[in-house]
């Protein structure tokens, strides 16, 4: 069937749902590789960064999974990050998405809590095998900032995250990071 609306010229989307387990995870839909491979076109992954519901503002990281004629892959950023989507909830129950540039280690793109980025890996590198909670609870800041730069800092191969007993998260430091003297304040945060 979508074969042949596919060969209409119209555009064709599927979606389709990963594993729970992120260790047995890969690139591709329940069930198995083949859904992938035998796909024509771009295939996206998405990843929630912040929670979005009634009354949050949440943020979404889209990734390229697969490019086959595509071309899309070349406008990626950092570790296949196409886009950042931000989902906000309003007070009537509308909901606005905006869609900004992927994060990059050079500071272009969206603001970066880079305050927070350093903090969170000072307490990465003091104490290897962190869970988020446990880091959460090392920083001071807002938890969706502190998550925020938590993520960046993996995106960016700053940190690097293991899977721990009960299917925690252990997050250990490849390298340092280290504040910029561009950076800006993220003392809101």
């Amino acid at each position: 069937m979508n074969h042949c609306v596919a060969r209409t010229g119209a555009a064709v989307a599927l979606i389709d749902h990963v594993t729970k387990s992120q260790e047995g995870r890969g690139r591709w839909a329940i069930g198995s590789e083949r859904k992938l491979s035998g796909l024509d076109g771009a295939a996206y992954g998405f990843e929630t960064v912040l929670p979005f519901g009634r009354g949050k503002t949440g943020t979404v990281k889209i990734t390229v999974a697969k490019d086959r004629c595509g071309h899309i892959r070349q406008h990626a950023g950092v570790r296949g990050v196409i886009v950042m989507a931000q989902l906000k909830s309003w007070p009537d129950d509308g909901v606005t998405v905006t869609f900004g540039e992927p994060e990059t280690s050079d500071g272009t793109g969206t603001f970066r809590p880079t305050y927070l980025m350093e903090r969170v890996s000072k307490a990465i590198t003091a104490t290897p095998g962190l869970t988020t909670r446990a880091i959460r609870a090392a920083v001071n800041g807002k938890n969706d900032a502190k998550d925020l730069a938590l993520e960046l800092l993996v995106i960016e191969g700053y940190v690097t995250v293991d899977l721990g007993p009960n299917r925690s998260k252990l997050h250990r430091s490849v390298m340092p990071f280290e504040l910029s003297k561009e950076g800006g304040s993220d003392d809101d945060f």
